[in-house]
């Protein structure tokens, strides 16, 4: 370890032993599992229009008081709500992002996180360490996307998290890439298209496809107005299916992306 790496850790938690470190690192999966379980009752939604007791908001929810009082106080530790008062909670900052339909909302993420699928699988992940083999298909006994075009419910939940997760990152490669050679762009995993449209809104002479899994298709053209894309524009825009990386692209371009990366073809 560097002496700049080990200041860095030292700033983070100077009073801390390593030992305690590790608890708290360990304990990531808690704070996960109360960040999933507030997004999936919408509690941020709840406290909207400004504080409210525990006992409200569980009453609301159809949740147990105590149980939900303990995850209240949880999230409130690490910034998500505060406790205004005994047993009232804020939201802050931080836990506007839990609202639904928000700027940079992530409840949709949260929810997908907290599926009970995920954690069935990580209980397999040594099988995945010692063969190189994903362990969802060992565990489930299908392949993610077979899975969840039969399950449609959760199928649902994991599209908006793609989508609004999607938005978020296409800011960021908007700012940090630069379109202006590439004419034709494929958005590998485009689900609902709202990363392909972010681009396609900044760069109004590119045309783009969206190459998706064959067992969860997505109509882009009906989203067009959810995401703000000008109807005339969907005509920018072609939409095709396939088992990437399996089978090859069935069409080219000038740049590919992945959601979150763009790269040279």
């Amino acid at each position: 370890m560097s002496t700049s790496d080990a200041k860095t850790r030292e700033g983070i938690a100077p009073t801390l032993p390593p030992p305690m470190q590790l608890f708290l690192m360990s304990e990531g999966v808690v704070v996960s599992t109360a960040l999933s379980l507030a997004a999936e009752l919408g509690i941020a939604d709840l406290l909207a229009d400004g504080p409210r007791s525990g006992e409200e908001l569980a009453q609301t929810t159809s949740t147990h008081p105590r149980s939900l009082h303990r995850v209240l106080r949880l999230l409130s530790s690490v910034g998500v709500f505060t406790e205004v008062q005994p047993g009232r909670f804020a939201l802050t900052s931080l836990g506007e992002c839990l609202r639904t339909g928000v700027p940079g909302s992530m409840r949709s993420w949260l929810r997908m996180v907290g599926l009970k699928v995920w954690f069935h699988t990580y209980g397999d992940a040594l099988h995945s360490l010692r063969t190189g083999e994903p362990a969802f298909a060992r565990t489930v006994g299908a392949e993610l996307f077979d899975y969840l075009a039969t399950h449609p419910e959760e199928g649902e939940i994991f599209h908006s998290a793609m989508s609004d997760f999607g938005q978020g990152v296409a800011a960021a490669v908007l700012q940090g890439y630069d379109f202006s050679d590439v004419d034709t762009v494929v958005d590998v995993g485009g689900g609902n298209g709202s990363f392909i449209s972010a681009i396609l809104r900044a760069n109004p002479r590119m045309t783009g496809s969206s190459l998706t899994c064959p067992t969860l298709p997505r109509a882009l053209g009906s989203q067009s107005q959810t995401l703000g894309l000008p109807s005339a524009a969907t005509s920018r825009v072609a939409t095709s299916s396939c088992r990437f990386p399996q089978e090859e692209m069935p069409m080219s371009s000038d740049g590919s992306s992945t959601t979150g990366t763009t790269t040279e073809r």
